[in-house]
Order: structure tokens, then C-alpha cells, then sequence
């Protein structure tokens, strides 16, 4: 199991930053998202290392949508 990171908005994601395996610190930027024609980037909330990369780029996701998985 790992701790999820959640799309706090819907939208559609631009661009990945991280892929399995990565290691990320807290504050890193993880994933571009586009959402009311803004572009917002989603941060880690902490130290760890990306378990899963769960969202493509272009693709729409709602709120609370897992984006990655930190192990």
C-alpha cells in the first residue's frame, strides 16, 4: 500500500513530472493540470518515492482522482 496523492480539483492534465521510481521530496512538482483555463501545478505533500504514476497526459480527472502513489 502507499499514500495517494489526490487531484484537489478537476481538470485536465498537461504534463508528468515523475514516473514510478522517482524519488521526490516534499514540495517537488509532480503533475501540470489545466483547470478553468488555468494551469496549476500539483505538488508531493512529502518525502517518498513515486510507487505509481496513475494518470496519462491529456487526460480529464475529477476531483480526488489518485494522481500518483507515493511509497
Amino acid at each position: 500500500m502507499g499514500k495517494p496523492v489526490n487531484a484537489p480539483i478537476a481538470g485536465k492534465i498537461l504534463e508528468i513530472f515523475v514516473k514510478a521510481g522517482d524519488r521526490v521530496k516534499k514540495n517537488d512538482a509532480i503533475v501540470m493540470m489545466e483547470s478553468m483555463k488555468m494551469n496549476v501545478r500539483m505538488f508531493a505533500p512529502e518525502d517518498g518515492i513515486v510507487k505509481t504514476v496513475n494518470v496519462s497526459p491529456m487526460e480529464n480527472v475529477k476531483v480526488n482522482t489518485t494522481l500518483i502513489t507515493l511509497a
